[in-house]
């Protein structure tokens, strides 16, 4: 049986260092929904550069997350 792949959400989640506390780092996501499933990674990355030149804490990871549904093909 063939199956096909259709991305159904795509989000793009900025993770920042909120605090250091006793010397673990303590983080604060940011999530935005709504990614084209056919935006390019270089596109959905160079807005999360664009996006923490707003921020005031320092990015710790850039995380591209797709669910999808998974369809007879």
């Amino acid at each position: 049986m063939d199956a096909e792949r259709a991305v159904v959400v795509g989000q793009l989640q900025l993770r920042f260092i909120d605090s250091i506390v006793d010397g673990a780092e303590r983080y604060m996501t940011r999530t935005f929904s709504g990614i084209k499933a056919e935006a390019e990674d270089s596109a959905v990355l160079a807005v999360a550069y664009h996006l923490m030149q707003l921020q005031t804490k320092n990015i710790k990871t850039i995380t591209r997350i797709e669910r999808a549904e998974i369809i007879e093909g």
